[in-house]
C-alpha cells in the first residue's frame, strides 16, 4: 500500500496508447508528463526486436515504462522492481491499461537467492532520480533471486538497468542465456 502523502505526489500521464503513473517530483516522471519518450533508443530496440511470440524480461523496471511498451509488442513481459513503492505504482499502470500479459515481481535479481537491503530514498524530495538507487547496507529489506530460478520457457530480450549490479544479474542468468540464446 502506498501511504497517502506519497499518493498525493503521483500523477497519471498519457503517452501514445497508454497511461502511466509517475511521481510529480521525479526527473523521469517530469519528462513523461511533458510528453517525452523515456530512453527512445531502448524503445526503438524493443520495436525492432520483439514479436507477438516474444518474452521480454525487464530487470530494474522502475515505473514499468519499457514493460508497458513491450506488452503491446510481445506475448509475455516479466517485470522486476525491488522498490515496493515503485512496484505498486507500476501495478497501478498495468491495471489502468488492462495489460494481462505483464507479470510484476517485487524482487531484485542477482547472482544468488538472498535477502538484501535497498538503499533508502525520500520519494518526496524535489528533483529526485528514483531510478538511481542501488543495493545498500541499510534501508528496505528485499528478496534477491536469479533469472535462472524462474525457469522461463522462453526469453527473447532482457533489459537490465540496476545501477551497477548488472554483472550479478547476468551471473544469475547464465543457464537461461545459454538455453534461450
Amino acid at each position: 500500500m502506498i501511504e497517502q502523502t506519497l499518493k498525493n505526489n503521483i500523477q497519471i500521464s498519457k503517452y501514445d496508447w497508454f497511461n502511466i503513473y509517475t511521481f510529480k517530483n521525479d526527473l523521469m516522471g517530469k519528462d513523461i508528463a511533458n510528453g517525452k519518450c523515456w530512453e527512445p533508443h531502448i524503445v526503438k530496440f524493443l520495436n525492432n526486436n520483439l514479436t507477438k511470440e516474444s518474452t521480454f524480461i525487464d530487470v530494474g523496471s522502475n515505473y514499468g515504462w519499457h514493460s508497458i511498451i513491450a506488452s503491446k509488442l510481445c506475448k509475455e513481459v516479466h517485470s522486476f522492481e525491488p522498490q515496493k513503492v515503485m512496484c505498486e505504482i507500476q501495478k497501478m499502470s498495468i491495471l489502468e491499461n488492462n495489460l494481462e500479459n505483464c507479470h510484476i515481481y517485487d524482487i531484485a535479481l542477482g547472482e544468488t537467492t538472498k535477502e538484501a537491503k535497498m538503499a533508502s530514498i525520500n520519494y518526496l524530495q524535489e528533483g529526485i532520480n528514483i531510478g538511481d538507487l542501488s543495493l545498500g547496507s541499510d534501508g528496505e529489506s528485499i528478496i534477491v533471486k536469479t533469472i535462472d530460478s524462474f525457469n522461463f520457457n522462453r526469453i527473447d530480450v532482457i533489459k537490465i538497468d540496476v545501477q551497477g549490479y548488472e554483472t550479478f544479474v547476468l551471473d544469475g542468468a547464465l543457464e537461461s542465456i545459454k538455453q534461450h540464446k
